[in-house]
């Protein structure tokens, strides 16, 4: 693409510079030759300190942000000033890639919790419904069965875009993406064609980034008000869900999920609003029966999967299939036909020995819905082993201790991803949670904890590991270490007498 074609609109008078673009670049380290780099500020440095780099590599030109619209150049390089440039660079990089999301049918999941989940069992639903269907999130992007890492939950703009066109090319013809909170104060989903978005909790989490709750829920609103949405699916038992409800363009189809709040009164004073709701759900080690009753018709499903969590997310699958079109009948052999995502409540059995059950909780709220779960089905000794991430908000760390001390009998306090935080300080955080610490263990190592846990239990108990789930790296001050806790349990199981 000529650089000309793709600035046009985006400058209040035209330049005429008869270059080539063949590719986008945000890291001067990638830069290739005939690449526009764009010179953007970082949260650690500014992308201008990288300018020389990038011409070094032969970038075709360089676009950088500043009050004033200009142009420059240096050494036959032209080097572009656009205001605001972080919030052109997705809609930028969708007219480079030939605006891929437009062949698809988007499907936006944010909230809290169950982002992966609702993703992963979208994309196998859809699939299985002749619908090709991709993900782009924590696991990465692709079809599930060949992920491909991102290194984050929602990518930058440019590789998000770049993601998008290889997917279109490889035949999907719909994508569910996570889309954080940090995506959209960021503007990396700028320039995505959402059909669809989906809200399935807000609890607390990132206000290291946000600061408060409000601004935290006010980010995730942007995806409620996002251009062209035409579909919305929302958990109405959370008080956040009934707040986008009162604010959705009511030219939007809306489908309200609950598994415990009364719908009734609701539907009768708006006709137009579509539900799926629980009307009984049964949960045991050996996965779920629900009872359903929808806009669509009144179902019953019996899966291989645990908790009360993943009732919510069922719930939310069946209410976007169901506005995108799909019967009753078709959404649930679909739904029928799903295998649960890697480390989220993963069980790994081995005879004679405790129930060990991997999850990815790292928040309050999820650690808690794991917990309660598990309590729910355990007769015997319930057995926790979690840790904090470094760098990342303080102030739920004696927040997960004190839910940890509620529901489980042993609990062992270890290291998540420390990153540039003191372990011992992050424990130190998090131990002032504990009313009693009799039955609390402290072991630094996770791969030592892992172990303890599991000597601490027998045949019957069950043991969680919580906090990394399908992870296979742990992050110590800048150092990604390979660490996979199924891999870990599995040594353990086997080595341990």
């Amino acid at each position: 693409m000529q650089l000309t074609d793709l600035l046009a609109g985006y400058l209040s008078r035209s330049f005429q510079i008869d270059i080539e673009v063949k590719d986008l670049a945000l890291d001067s380290r990638k830069v290739k030759p005939g690449d526009l780099f764009f010179a953007l500020p970082g949260s650690q440095t500014d992308g201008e300190r990288y300018l020389v780099e990038a011409m070094v590599k032969q970038a075709c030109a360089i676009l950088k942000t500043g009050e004033q619209e200009a142009i420059q150049w240096q050494e036959s390089v032209p080097i572009i000033t656009l205001p605001n440039l972080l919030t052109h660079l997705g809609s930028l990089a969708a007219k480079f890639f030939g605006y891929p999301s437009r062949q698809l049918t988007m499907i936006g999941v944010t909230g809290t919790n169950g982002k992966t989940s609702c993703c992963y069992f979208l994309a196998q639903a859809l699939t299985h419904l002749n619908k090709p269907c991709a993900i782009i999130g924590t696991l990465g992007y692709g079809f599930i069965h060949a992920l491909h890492s991102t290194g984050m939950t929602t990518p930058d703009a440019i590789t998000l875009q770049r993601c998008l066109k290889e997917l279109v090319n490889q035949g999907a013809q719909a994508v569910v993406m996570e889309v954080s909170s940090h995506a959209l104060m960021q503007h990396r989903v700028a320039g995505i064609d959402f059909e669809v978005a989906v809200f399935t909790n807000l609890t607390q989490d990132h206000l290291d980034y946000h600061g408060t709750m409000e601004n935290y829920a006010l980010a995730k609103r942007r995806l409620l008000h996002w251009p062209g949405l035409t579909k919305l699916v929302i958990n109405y038992d959370d008080p956040e869900g009934r707040v986008w409800l009162q604010q959705a363009d009511k030219k939007n189809k809306i489908c309200l999920y609950a598994k415990k709040t009364q719908l009734a009164p609701l539907l009768a004073a708006n006709s137009s609003l579509n539900y799926i709701v629980v009307k009984k759900a049964e949960l045991s080690l050996a996965g779920m029966q629900l009872n359903f009753a929808s806009t669509w018709g009144d179902g019953i499903l019996n899966l291989d999967l645990l908790g009360q969590f993943n009732v919510s997310n069922l719930l939310a699958v069946m209410g976007v299939l169901g506005l995108l079109g799909f019967a009753k009948l078709e959404f649930v052999t679909a739904v029928k036909q799903l295998i649960n995502v890697p480390g989220r409540m993963q069980c790994i059995r081995y005879a004679g020995k405790p129930l060990v059950i991997v999850d990815f909780a790292h928040t309050p709220d999820a650690l808690e819905q794991v917990l309660t779960t598990l309590k729910a089905i355990s007769k015997q000794k319930l057995i926790c082993v979690f840790g904090c991430g470094g760098n990342r908000d303080r102030a739920k760390r004696p927040l997960m201790a004190a839910i940890a001390e509620r529901y489980a009998d042993l609990i062992v306090v270890t290291s998540d991803n420390p990153r540039n935080e003191d372990p011992q300080e992050i424990v130190t955080d998090i131990v002032q949670g504990f009313i009693n610490r009799q039955a609390v263990y402290i072991e630094l190592d996770r791969e030592k904890a892992i172990w303890q846990a599991i000597r601490l239990g027998q045949a019957g108990d069950m043991v969680l590991i919580a906090g990394k789930g399908h992870e296979t790296i742990q992050i110590i001050k800048d150092k990604q270490i390979p660490f996979d806790d199924v891999q870990k349990v599995k040594q353990a199981l086997q080595m341990n007498p």
